[in-house]
């Protein structure tokens, strides 16, 4: 194996079926090449049925619930060592309890490692900040509606350097929005895939390492993996 390839999901690799399947025929090529690692919102339960329904090459690994938790195939064993590492200083009730009082929606699925609401409005996200400043969290409002509160040490970028540890092997990454900001500056190299929203675009033009690609879903991680010579 040459890299960790690590995939976000929605709006990455799912959004154009022809281009997922020009990926699926041009990583299974170079198959061997590849630690094959998929990081998502989606719980595990979703991101193995989602591999499913669109016919998705089999992972070596995913990232679930934002970076949260890790799980092997092929039978999905936990990494309890991570589940020990990020747990440090999480307070979930202590969170939950104080978020009480902003008009926010709960998400469906009790996780672990992470407390998930529904809220669009950006001046009640920056006042759960101040209020959570004192926690040791991160805070990542996705799309402008789903807002996702986990350990400090948790996250989609975290849980890449981790696996790029463990695995002893360089990292690439792809991904769209922002709850992928975090991972696409900690990988070795990112590729930030076409239809991606111009402010993040904007956001990410001073890191060198991340490549912007002009294709779109699938199609934009094969021109992301040909620009870093990934396969060669």
């Amino acid at each position: 194996m040459n890299y960790i390839l690590i995939s976000d999901l929605d709006d990455t690799l799912i959004g154009n079926d022809e281009s997922l399947q020009k990926l699926n025929h041009f990583i299974s090529s170079v198959r061997e090449k590849f630690f094959l690692v998929y990081s998502s919102g989606r719980f595990k339960e979703s991101i193995l049925e989602v591999v499913e329904e669109y016919r998705l090459l089999q992972p070596d690994a995913i990232i679930s619930n934002v970076g949260t938790e890790i799980y092997y195939s092929p039978y999905w064993d936990e990494d309890k060592s991570w589940e020990k590492l990020i747990g440090k200083d999480w307070q979930k009730e202590e969170i939950l309890s104080l978020l009480k009082k902003f008009p926010v929606e709960s998400q469906p699925y009790d996780k672990k490692f992470t407390a998930s609401y529904y809220v669009e409005d950006e001046s009640v996200v920056e006042e759960i900040r101040k209020n959570l400043k004192n926690f040791k969290v991160q805070i990542i409002h996705t799309k402008s509606y789903l807002l996702d509160i986990i350990p400090k040490k948790a996250g989609k970028g975290n849980a890449a350097r981790y696996l790029k540890k463990k695995k002893a092997l360089s990292t690439i990454c792809s991904g769209d929005s922002e709850n992928d900001i975090d991972m696409l500056t900690k990988c070795d190299f990112s590729i930030l895939v076409g239809n991606a929203e111009e402010r993040i675009k904007k956001q990410l033009l001073k890191y060198d390492k991340i490549y912007q690609a002009t294709s779109e879903y699938a199609s934009g991680v094969i021109e992301g993996l040909r620009f870093f010579k990934a396969t060669d």
